[in-house]
């Protein structure tokens, strides 16, 4: 016959696991002039809290913008982008060997516009001629009044 065991709590281990679970709080002071962010993480060893990013910023307009605390040196791009947005593979060998991590300091940037290369140009007001590579027209190749699929 079969003896009959006893499960004790102690028999019993559930595990729940969470990498590096972070709390960021951040918004804006100052009519939306002034950026903040308070970022601290709990890491597996010990569960201590480390601080990772507390900054603030002013915006001072036309693209010049200034950050004081601790957050990512903006030195690679890679780097930069944020680990949950991270989809198929980890971040490289290259950036692991020359990423500049957190630092604490002053940052002053300048950020143009996206496309723009210096002042307007006289043109840039000027009536647009229509494109003719977007425009239709017939194809040769096939009979006009007829529809295909995908057109």
């Amino acid at each position: 016959m079969a003896s009959a065991t006893r499960t004790t709590a102690d028999d019993f281990h559930t595990t729940f696991q969470n990498a590096a679970p972070s709390w960021p709080f951040s918004g804006h002071v100052m009519n939306r002039t002034g950026p903040y962010k308070v970022e601290g993480a709990f890491y597996d060893d010990g569960g201590d809290f480390n601080l990772e990013d507390a900054f603030i910023g002013y915006n001072f307009g036309n693209g010049w913008r200034m950050k004081m605390g601790q957050f990512k040196v903006p030195f690679l791009r890679e780097e930069l982008r944020l680990q949950p947005l991270q989809l198929a593979v980890e971040r490289s060998v290259v950036n692991e060997l020359f990423n500049q991590d957190r630092s604490q300091g002053i940052e002053l940037r300048y950020e143009a516009d996206a496309g723009a290369s210096g002042p307007p140009s006289p043109t840039a007001s000027a009536p647009r001629t229509p494109d003719t590579r977007t425009t239709p027209r017939a194809r040769p190749d096939r009979p006009r009044g007829v529809k295909f699929a995908g057109d």
